[in-house]
């Protein structure tokens, strides 16, 4: 992370920091990197810092703002996997809720 507080627009290195919190299960230090990460709209590699913030919204059950940042960067960058994978996680979890509501209405 002190890596990451003195290139807060790196987003090669914010994709690392992602990865090693991912795997070992540390969903809070996720939103804690994504607060560091000081990325302009103007930068050449937003569309994919976008797509990470919505999966790490995702994984912290912020689903809403997933979904805009989502929906966002698939319209940016249809490639981005991980725009993607939070979409397809907010569908999954609204399909879920409306089965739920089906059955225990």
């Amino acid at each position: 992370m002190q890596y990451l507080n003195k290139n807060p627009k790196d987003v090669y290195l914010f994709y690392v920091c992602h990865m090693i919190e991912f795997n070992f299960g540390l969903k809070s230090f996720m939103l804690e990197t994504l607060n560091v990460m000081k990325v302009n709209f103007a930068d050449k590699f937003y569309s994919y810092y976008e797509g990470i913030k919505a999966f790490i919204l995702n994984e912290n059950c912020i689903c809403n703002q997933s979904f805009s940042s989502a929906k966002y960067t698939l319209k940016n960058n249809r490639k981005n996997i991980y725009a993607f994978h939070a979409l397809c996680h907010y569908y999954d979890a609204k399909k879920l809720m409306q089965n739920m509501y089906v059955i225990y209405g």
